[in-house]
């Protein structure tokens, strides 16, 4: 297999299938990033929790709105308070080459499983005021106890049943009965991917959108479609429009010429194009044969490199 070195483009056009989606705990407090302190976090609560705090708007026509604005803010700021930040979360879509060169627009609906910090629990994964689960020393975390009977003349039977400390949990103490201790909650999401003709692989970020894990709030989401490695072709690293093509040709037929067989840029079909190369008779072993071939694809030509082999 030969190795792309790839070359992502910034020319996207990227569409969100949830454009009216609720925003995220960073976009509610105003927060461009989600790498920040716990204090520049208090900082811009406190501004937005003054400037929308309900007392300043008694007697509004609107005080449902403004209360629920203001806890808006509140939840948002409980939802990242004192937590580390969760890795980015970073999906790869590998596509065959040809689609990328193929001239035509690439759209493609993207489905994922996003972790989300639970909004009861506030990731926690205990209700409020609750203190952390602990093991069950009675069953030491299994949910079940042994009991041995023994009968007369040394038979004996044993018995698991359920531990009668924990139940059956295997832990001591409440969890969020919402996740169901897990501290997130699991959505479907679905973006809806168009990439525009000439690009070859793209990144795009998503500001916060990353998983949440326990007691850790979300980093950012990194989409990348990138193309899958091929048999034949390499991207040329000085324009990613072109291809290159490595063969290798013997001294005679270097110099009497040759037929050149190029496989398809498709793995699906097997059709292939073959073109006359004239001789060049004083051409030396180990030197490289450059033919380049104008418009290989929709999007941009090919080299193909003929080095000739030594006798």
């Amino acid at each position: 297999m030969i190795l792309f070195s790839l070359v992502f483009h910034c020319v996207i056009l990227l569409l969100i299938a949830y454009t009216a989606k609720a925003k995220n705990s960073y976009e509610i407090l105003n927060l461009t990033t989600t790498h920040f302190t716990d204090g520049e976090l208090k900082q811009k609560y406190r501004a937005l929790a003054k400037k929308h705090h309900p007392d300043k708007f008694r007697n509004k026509a609107n005080m449902s709105d403004i209360n629920a604005n203001f806890l808006e803010i509140t939840n948002a700021f409980e939802m990242l308070h004192n937590k580390p930040r969760n890795d980015d979360t970073v999906e790869s879509l590998s596509l065959d080459i040809s689609v990328f060169f193929s001239g035509r627009t690439i759209k493609y609906t993207h489905h994922r499983k996003k972790k989300c910090t639970c909004p009861v629990c506030k990731g926690t994964g205990v209700p409020t005021g609750s203190p952390s689960p602990r093991v069950c020393n009675f069953c030491g975390g299994r949910g079940t106890a042994t009991q041995k009977f023994v009968f007369p003349g040394g038979a004996t039977i044993t018995v698991n049943t359920t531990c009668s400390q924990c139940q059956g949990k295997g832990y001591i103490g409440a969890i969020c009965s919402n996740c169901r201790g897990a501290g997130v909650i699991e959505t479907d999401t679905a973006y809806n991917v168009v990439v525009n003709s000439g690009n070859i692989g793209f990144e795009a970020k998503m500001f916060g959108e990353g998983n949440a894990e326990k007691n850790k709030r979300p980093g950012d989401y990194i989409f990348q479609m990138i193309p899958k490695d091929h048999p034949h072709f390499l991207l040329d690293q000085n324009n990613v429009k072109n291809l290159i093509h490595n063969v290798h040709v013997s001294l005679e037929q270097a110099r009497g010429g040759f037929k050149l067989k190029i496989p398809s840029l498709s793995l699906k079909n097997n059709e292939h194009r073959y073109i006359d190369v004239p001789g060049e008779p004083t051409i030396l072993p180990g030197q490289v044969r450059l033919i380049r071939l104008n418009d290989f694809t929709a999007i941009g030509g090919l080299t193909v490199n003929a080095r000739v082999l030594s006798e």
